[in-house]
């Protein structure tokens, strides 16, 4: 399941999938969109430095043709660059590539780090990998990922 970006919070994409799970498993599938615990957009935010290239749907392809889950992929060369979701929830997930070139990331929540030190982001070949963490209750969180030190190998300061 995903949920949270523009094509399922218009019901675009999760109608399609509706008609399809129902032409397959019959009458008991239920398919629902975004979650919106209140009409308050203030209370669902996502911002990043202008530092930051978005690439994928609607736009411009990475050469790795590597895309997360809600298709795109967020890059950065310069470092102190920050990308934060603000949301009433008590679970996050951020998936990332090491790769050749990949920088350090530091992950926040509520502006206390909750990695034991940055995550490296460099490998010698592209890898997958995920972050999990939860809150003791649902309420307004906010999870930050900061750029901290410069990419290695080939392309300095790449980060995904």
């Amino acid at each position: 399941m995903h949920f949270g970006d523009s094509h399922t919070a218009a019901d675009s994409f999760s109608l399609a999938k509706f008609a399809e799970f129902q032409a397959e498993f019959g009458n008991g599938v239920r398919v629902s969109s975004s979650p919106q615990p209140d009409d308050n957009a203030a209370s669902r935010v996502s911002a990043g430095q202008l530092g930051w290239i978005i690439e994928g749907i609607g736009g411009r392809v990475p050469a790795d043709r590597i895309l997360g889950p809600a298709g795109i992929a967020l890059s950065t060369a310069a470092t102190d660059e920050r990308a934060w979701l603000q949301a009433p929830a008590n679970h996050f997930e951020i998936y990332y590539v090491r790769q050749p070139g990949g920088g350090r990331v530091e992950i926040s929540v509520d502006g206390l780090s909750v990695v034991d030190r940055p995550l490296t982001l460099n490998a010698p070949k592209p890898q997958f990998h995920s972050f999990r963490y939860d809150t003791p209750g649902t309420k307004l969180t906010r999870i930050e990922i900061r750029t901290v030190g410069e990419g290695e190998g080939k392309n300095p300061g790449h980060r995904r």
